[in-house]
């Protein structure tokens, strides 16, 4: 029995090294590139608002993220295609800035099913 309680505390001293580590390492790189990311989606968000490809969503502030939640995948009709790319871009948008200034970005925090989303 001595041997397994062994294993036990060495295998959770292994665990916690490994979590302090992407604590320190791998969380902050992730945090780094989405903001990389981030500053590059701007870029081309900004140049198809120009170019007119899109228009700005009128209602992008009135809408409260709380959690990051996946597009939807509904098929576009033509007739409406600007409206509807503007309104999913925007989403997009803020999700993006959610991820950059209120997202925790923890071990403890990002769950398996917060990591499928």
């Amino acid at each position: 029995m001595e041997a397994g309680n062994d294993y036990l505390t060495t295998l959770e001293i292994s665990l916690e090294k490994k979590r302090e580590e992407l604590e320190k390492r791998e969380m902050t790189v992730l945090k780094e590139k989405i903001r990389l990311f981030t500053s590059a989606y701007e870029g081309i968000y900004n140049t198809f608002l120009k170019k007119g490809l899109i228009s700005e969503d009128p209602y992008k502030y009135d809408q409260k993220i709380s959690e990051i939640t996946p597009p939807s995948a509904e098929n576009i009709l033509d007739s409406d295609k600007i409206n509807q790319m503007s309104q999913r871009l925007s989403m997009y948008d803020s999700q993006l800035d959610f991820l950059n200034s209120f997202y925790e970005f923890s071990t403890n925090y990002i769950t398996m099913s917060r990591l499928k989303k």
